[in-house]
């Protein structure tokens, strides 16, 4: 797994540096980490092509805020695998987080239980991206990846697989794609629609805005669940 840490305070990168080290030995992971103290430095080398995998950011730097580099990251690379966690010793910045889809927020000073729970949760996202989901339409086989799915929706049996681009149909139950998916990030919102909360823009009262803008209903019954869901520790 590749990882980039970018924080200015160099007491902060050696803390998480020497924390790492210790999970590395206890993990028995390989992990390439790339530390950096600038947010230039950083962004100049996502210009040139540089891919991670997990993303650590400070949001107050002085050259470019944490935030600055996730809309970055988010908008012009229209990078939506990269999982970004965000470092600060305030916890004022729970919506403009949201917009940008974070994994999770750190509050300084770092743990090592908080960096281990991070880092578990990155691995299982980093995995699901390379997963596949199977189904069959006339007599034929199809594999498309989990990571490209934004939502399921169905009307009777016929289920229709939404993603960014073009849209598939198969015969199947949403309940079985329900049961199939849940640990993969995708949850049931409505009885008609399953989504990947990975293309979650915003959540309302009773709707969910994708990062297309397509807008899909969420039922009363799931309304608390999935704000919880999609919310995690930003509330």
């Amino acid at each position: 797994m590749r990882l980039a840490v970018c924080d200015d305070e160099r007491s902060f990168i050696d803390e998480f540096s020497s924390i790492m080290e210790q999970l590395k030995l206890k993990l028995n992971d390989i992990y390439d980490i790339d530390y950096f103290t600038e947010a230039s430095e950083l962004i100049s080398e996502l210009k040139n092509g540089e891919k991670y995998d997990l993303i650590c950011l400070d949001i107050c730097m002085p050259d470019h805020t944490g935030l600055e580099i996730g809309k970055f990251i988010r908008d012009i690379l229209k990078d939506d695998a990269c999982q970004l966690v965000f470092i600060s010793s305030e916890t004022q910045y729970a919506l403009e987080l949201f917009k940008l889809r974070p994994m999770d927020f750190i509050i300084k000073p770092i743990t090592k239980e908080k960096l281990s729970s991070v880092i578990e949760i990155a691995e299982r996202l980093i995995n699901n991206n390379h997963r596949i989901f199977e189904y069959s339409f006339n007599s034929m086989n199809f594999k498309i990846a989990l990571s490209s799915i934004m939502y399921f929706s169905s009307e009777a049996r016929k289920i229709v697989i939404h993603t960014k681009d073009e849209n598939y149909e198969f015969y199947d139950n949403l309940k079985r794609i329900e049961n199939e998916l849940d640990k993969y990030n995708f949850f049931r919102i409505h009885q008609s629609f399953i989504v990947n909360a990975v293309y979650i823009s915003r959540v309302k009262s009773n709707e969910i805005i994708l990062l297309n803008n397509e807008v899909l209903p969420v039922s009363r019954s799931r309304k608390d669940e999935v704000k919880k869901l999609c919310f995690m520790n930003y509330l």
